[in-house]
């Protein structure tokens, strides 16, 4: 019996995908859970799976190539298979048991002393970029220790080879030479950022809006509300910032669309991408059902997605859908934040560090107060003035509101 292994459809966006490596060649044997081969989106890479026990009868999109979702990508003794991964997440796996990580190697490095090659099958564990990266500076994997789980090869350990070579080359006249421009490739997921945002810019009539929300009294209740909370009951200023958009967006609805195909398409729920930066670039999961759940509920969600994002769990659903995402600057000390539209999302809300300013009381006295640079992105294609300064305004109230806040 002769079966197809098909590209898979890895999200409800993604319409093709590129095979960045093969971990078996034609007339190998697999078994089921084996890792076949790695596939990059616009979004992440993801490893792979044999469905069942087989073997690679023929390989016919070699490394390198992107083709159409669904398109055949090998041949093998197994059943016809094209391994969606829509519906699937990370949620509930053993870290310990898996194998390599999704998207990256953002995990920080647990220190293991034992090499990296699987003591029951003896393949070396090593994440799909650090297996990139290995194979364009001639490292010898089997030569490197893994500092991830169960010894896993990540991207900081073959960095840190890649440093121990040229180290080693430089002689002591190069060494005190002047240090000259470096350059190197940008990788693929740094040519997809760029291809990405500079369509977004060139193709989505931005236009700005930006406020200052009072959040002194937001400021103490949090501090009163964590200083009596459990560890993991605590609230995040960013939190807060997200589930007040949610309650502006539940009450501007309209808001709630992005365009598409020449269409306005209202979205049923409020979902909110947040920017997360990582060791491997930037990433926005998408928090779900934000003007619905209560702030707990919505602070347990993100640090999970935080967490996924930073240990390269991510899964493509994962980061799919939202009309608009908070992108917070305020924990660097940045005052101001101009954010680029994510696309297919028609608003992104640029947060910096709240400021403390003197402002007139009821009497005319200064008083100090903290105030909360915001600067809101806009598609001129669903919003317009008018629309977006009333969002903002909105948030302003509800974030000035901080009883009613964490009263929910």
């Amino acid at each position: 019996m002769t079966g197809q292994i098909l590209m898979p459809k890895l999200g409800l966006t993604m319409t093709e995908g590129l095979v960045t490596e093969w971990h078996v060649e034609a007339g190998g044997k697999v078994q089921a859970g084996d890792i076949l081969f790695s596939v990059e989106t616009e979004k992440i890479v993801t490893d792979i799976e044999a469905p069942a026990t087989g073997e690679i009868l023929e390989i016919t999109v070699p490394e390198g190539e992107t083709v159409p979702v669904g398109s055949v990508v090998a041949a093998w003794t197994g059943p016809t298979a094209s391994m969606d991964y829509e519906a699937e997440d990370d949620e509930g796996e053993d870290d310990e048991g898996g194998d390599a990580l999704e998207s990256g190697e953002q995990a920080l490095p647990e220190q293991h002393s034992s090499p990296s090659a699987d003591k029951v099958t003896g393949r070396v564990r090593v994440s799909p970029s650090a297996r990139r990266m290995a194979k364009q500076h001639a490292i010898v994997l089997e030569s490197v220790m893994g500092t991830g789980a169960d010894g896993e090869i990540k991207l900081a350990d073959i960095e840190r080879e890649v440093a121990k070579t040229q180290s080693q080359s430089t002689t002591p006249d190069q060494a005190a030479a002047r240090p000259e421009n470096t350059s190197r490739p940008a990788t693929r997921f740094e040519k997809i950022v760029a291809q990405r945002l500079t369509q977004s810019k060139q193709t989505i009539p931005h236009f700005y809006v930006q406020a200052h929300a009072d959040v002194t009294d937001l400021i103490k209740r949090r501090s009163t509300h964590n200083q009596a909370a459990a560890p993991e009951e605590r609230i995040s200023f960013n939190d807060l910032v997200i589930f007040g958009l949610g309650r502006a967006f539940a009450q501007s609805p309209e808001a709630n669309s992005i365009w598409q195909n020449e269409t306005i398409e209202c979205l049923s729920t409020v979902d909110i991408g947040m920017a997360v930066n990582t060791e491997r670039g930037l990433f926005v999961p998408v928090l779900r059902d934000v003007s619905s759940i209560s702030i707990n509920a919505l602070a347990i969600q993100a640090r999970d997605m935080v967490a996924r994002a930073k240990s390269g769990k991510l899964g493509p659903a994962d980061m799919e859908g939202g009309a608009v995402t908070v992108s917070n600057v305020g924990m660097f000390g940045s005052v101001t934040l101009l954010p680029i539209i994510n696309p297919g999302q028609s608003a992104i809300l640029g947060v910096g560090a709240p400021q403390a300013v003197f402002r007139p009381d009821k009497d005319s006295a200064p008083e100090l107060r903290h105030e909360l640079p915001l600067a809101l992105a806009c598609d001129h294609r669903i919003y317009d003035g008018v629309m977006a300064t009333r969002l903002m305004q909105q948030l302003c109230e509800v974030l000035a509101r901080p009883a009613d806040l964490l009263a929910e």
